[in-house]
Parts: C-alpha cells; structure tokens; sequence
C-alpha cells in the first residue's frame, strides 16, 4: 500500500507494519530526549502567547548532524535507485524524533522547554507550505516560498521542522 492509496492513519499503521515484516533490518531511528536549541527570546515569546506553533531549521550540515540517524539513512540508502525505493522513501523516515526542545539564548539567562509533536521536514514546495497552512497556521514561509516561484527556481531549501504546541517550563 502506497502514498496514493492511503487515506486513513489506520491504512498508514496497516502498512507501515506490512513494511517492518518485508523489511526486518529496517530500525526506527533512534529518539532524541531533549534537543537544546539556540533561540532569539522575541520567538520564545512567540510561543508562549501560542503564536508560533513550527521551527525550522536548516537542513545543514551541522543540523544533519544532529538530526538525522545514520542507520536508518544507511537502509534507505541501500534501497536508492532501486524497485524498491518509493515503498522505503515512503515509510522510512531518518530524521530523529525528538521529544523535547530545550531553546535558549546563547548565555543560558532564559529557558524554554516544549514537547514536540512531530519532527520531520519540508521543502519550500507549494504542497508542503499549502500544508503548514492549514495543519498549523503557519505562514513563515510564505513570503520565502513566494519569491523562489517568482523567480521561477527549481532547486529548493530543505528545512527540518517541529511542531510544538505544549509548553511544558519556562525561566
């Protein structure tokens, strides 16, 4: 069962489980329990007041690093280029979960501490902003998203994203 006939979570679950049993090396990759975060104190207040629900993050070198779990990325990449490889492009997913952001400023004199929802990425696409839109009221990429279609370019950042809507400590 793939993208296009999935309608439902409980079709996603059904094969997604159908996938782990084609695929017994495939692991889930690996959770991050707490995940510290630079942050400028004008967007941790953004959270507070619930306004900013989405981070982002630049899907660098240094935040690949960080992100993204090697085995797992080792599987898909075995899978690349072959019959294969939209079913595992599909259900595996290498970016790390994460269950805490720990943001903060560069001096540690503040705090903020959420509870991640979902950690994935997006591209700056029209399907995947259409869809931060409207699963989450986020708008922080349209003006960005507006300008690459203005200027007609094909090559697009790649962001890794996490919903947070529960704040859980604030100092």
């Amino acid at each position: 069962m793939l993208k296009d006939e999935i309608k439902t979570q409980e079709q996603f679950e059904k094969g997604f489980a159908e996938f782990k049993k084609k695929y017994p090396e495939y692991k889930d990759a690996k959770p991050i329990e707490r995940l510290n975060l630079i942050m400028r104190k004008e967007f941790a207040m953004q959270i507070l007041k619930g306004e900013k629900k989405m981070e982002f993050r630049a899907f660098s070198e240094h935040y690949c690093n960080r992100l993204v779990d090697k085995d797992t990325s080792n599987f898909m990449n075995k899978y690349f280029g072959t019959e294969h490889e939209d079913e595992v492009f599909f259900y595996a997913n290498y970016v790390r979960p994460v269950k805490v952001i720990h943001f903060h400023n560069y001096s540690n004199s503040w705090h903020l501490d959420v509870e991640c929802e979902r950690n994935d990425f997006v591209t700056l696409t029209d399907g995947d902003v259409k869809f931060l839109n409207e699963e989450y009221g986020c708008h922080e990429l349209d003006d960005m998203l507006n300008d690459f279609n203005k200027r007609k370019e094909e090559n697009r950042p790649l962001f890794f994203s996490s919903s947070h809507t529960t704040r859980i400590c604030a100092a």
